[in-house]
């Protein structure tokens, strides 16, 4: 359906779940895939899979959270390949919780994994795109970011709150990242 020949993503959460599908999927269109993750034995496990593929593959262990492992990491990836062409943010966590129960800790887990976590990827990836001159940038919501659950046995506020963050992130960057990328 897509051809994405010579053509870099990047994944965050590609270790399991979306991320793991979507890079597959990258690479099944013929993209070469960053496989960015905690989880660096499952990392390699994708990686495998991908290289049977037949494209490039580059699994980086990496916390979408600490600024010098995310520059590291993607400091990698550019001296790899040369360039970044498509960021997908999808590391994220779900946290259980309401206002009464919800430890601080907690909350700042979710703001800083699904939020923070888009931030400083998208920061240094968005270097390399201004380079080229070339870039797109998906970043995984959800639908609870606009419609807030409502089941008292799966309340995840602060999962809410920071989905809804990353909506914002998004809708200021599509006003502002294409003059950034194409300056």
């Amino acid at each position: 359906m897509f051809d994405l020949k010579g053509k870099v993503a990047v994944v965050t959460g590609a270790s399991s779940g979306l991320g793991k599908d979507a890079a597959i999927a990258y690479a099944k269109a013929g993209a070469d895939v960053v496989l960015l993750a905690r989880r660096k034995d499952r990392l390699d496990e994708v990686a495998k899979e991908i290289k049977e593929l037949g494209v490039d593959v580059l699994p980086i262990q990496m916390d979408v959270t600490d600024e010098d492992s995310v520059k590291k990491g993607i400091d990698e990836a550019v001296e790899h390949f040369g360039h970044l062409d498509i960021l997908l943010n999808n590391a994220g966590v779900a946290v259980r919780g309401g206002v009464d129960s919800l430890s601080v800790e907690d909350f700042d887990k979710s703001m800083d994994v699904n939020v923070k976590g888009i931030f400083l990827v998208s920061k240094y990836v968005v270097a390399n795109m201004m380079k080229n001159k070339y870039g797109k940038i998906v970043n995984t919501a959800s639908i609870n970011a606009v419609i807030a659950d409502k089941d008292d046995t799966f309340i995840r506020h602060s999962y809410n709150a920071s989905k809804a963050a990353v909506l914002v992130l998004q809708k200021v960057w599509q006003h502002h990242m294409v003059n950034i990328i194409l300056l």
